[in-house]
């Protein structure tokens, strides 16, 4: 059985990169906290944010065998 971590010991993400998650400006709160929860106990060495919020806007026609 795996023992819950302790989260008062995990590292803060450095200043650098949360001005950076904040500047990407969608949603820095959950990102910065999905990203301390990915890292686990380990530390940042380097970053790259890349804001990708593409959506498909292509409508979706549902069509039955018998439309056609």
């Amino acid at each position: 059985m795996a023992t819950p971590r302790d989260t008062r010991s995990a590292p803060v993400l450095p200043a650098d990169l949360t001005a950076a998650i904040e500047r990407a400006g969608y949603y820095p709160a959950l990102v910065a906290d999905v990203v301390e929860s990915a890292l686990g106990p380990d530390a940042v060495v380097a970053h790259l944010v890349h804001q990708e919020t593409t959506f498909d806007r292509t409508p979706f026609v549902a069509t039955s065998p018998s439309s056609r």
